[in-house]
């Protein structure tokens, strides 16, 4: 924020997967709380709200092509998604509107110039996450969206991000 890398009193600042995202807590995080982003629209997040809508919709469950087990990737949800399957496009819809109120409340929380986003669910499926994107937020943030943009970084952005935090080169890395 203006020039500087914003940690919070406890560190936490950055942890956006952990705002709530559903009043009704349909689903459980990695961290024990309910409702937070990251619960809806991660890598583990997607298959818990696979099998979270198989269960609610048996019509989609009848019909979907995914091995709902254990062994259920996220990976495996997007491929399924392009194949048409109907139970990976509810899903895809679920995870796109969590994205939007996410995004949303980073948009307004933070009114940022740039949203850089990474992880390997986006990077690896920016087609179909990343498309359309801006108008959904729009639906939801008060100020006004700013460009939403993967990382140049790859699936590296978090290791580079800790090492430019530890070597106190944050300022240093371009954004665009």
């Amino acid at each position: 924020m203006d020039g500087e890398l914003l940690l919070g009193k406890e560190g936490n600042a950055h942890e956006v997967g952990h705002t709530v995202v559903d009043a009704e807590e349909r689903l459980e995080c990695g961290c024990g709380r309910r409702g937070h982003w990251e619960a809806y629209s991660s890598g583990r997040g997607i298959p818990n709200l696979t099998r979270y809508l198989a269960e609610l919709r048996p019509d989609l469950r009848e019909e979907t092509s995914l091995a709902l087990d254990s062994g259920l990737s996220a990976k495996d949800v997007f491929e399924a998604f392009r194949r048409g399957d109907p139970l990976a496009r509810e899903v895809i819809t679920w995870v796109n509107r969590f994205n939007a109120y996410g995004f949303a409340n980073i948009v307004d929380v933070y009114d940022p110039e740039l949203i850089v986003v990474g992880g390997s669910v986006a990077l690896n499926n920016q087609d179909i996450l990343l498309e359309g994107l801006r108008r959904r937020v729009e639906k939801y943030a008060v100020n006004s969206v700013p460009e939403i943009v993967l990382t140049r970084l790859g699936g590296n952005v978090g290791i580079l991000g800790a090492l430019a935090l530890g070597l106190g080169l944050e300022k240093k890395i371009p954004l665009r």
